[in-house]
């Protein structure tokens, strides 16, 4: 029913995912593929081909949120060794990590979409910067052999 990750969405060229080209520096080639996913779930909505339109809708909110991760603005040898084991602690401490934001961070923050016509793009880019200023942080904090017992203990 659903079509797998392998899979090329009908009219859009394989490529390498926006967040490899986000990881390598370019910001532009993100917002080309998060563009493109947005114009094709739209199309796909408008003529009613739903289950392409929700897988295009799914990878769009992978491009789109994908350069807010650190480890996705920089490329480095380290970053390259932990960033999946990382991801995988985020993802096992998601409700904790969900928590602190609420309770003790003061909640989620504020997001205002631009209203010009490059608002996606400008989201895109704008997220990359706010999290670039983190990436040596999250490199130094991490722990790679807490992380193999127990994921989110990796995380500091």
């Amino acid at each position: 029913m659903f079509k797998s990750s392998r899979q090329q969405v009908q009219g859009l060229p394989q490529s390498r995912p926006a967040c490899a080209r986000q990881r390598l520096g370019d910001k532009d080639g993100a917002v080309a593929a998060t563009q493109q996913r947005y114009e094709q779930t739209v199309s796909a909505l408008r003529v009613k081909k739903w289950s392409d339109g929700i897988y295009a809708a799914g990878v769009l909110i992978h491009d789109d949120t994908d350069p807010i991760q650190p480890f996705h603005t920089g490329q480095s040898e380290a970053a390259r060794i932990v960033h999946r084991a990382a991801e995988w602690s985020i993802a096992c401490a998601y409700r904790e990590l969900t928590e602190i934001l609420e309770l003790e961070l003061g909640g989620w923050p504020d997001v205002t979409v631009p209203t010009e016509a490059d608002w996606l793009a400008k989201m895109v880019v704008a997220g990359a910067n706010l999290a670039h200023p983190h990436y040596e942080v999250c490199l130094d904090h991490d722990n790679l052999k807490k992380r193999i017992n127990d994921p989110p203990v990796g995380l500091d």
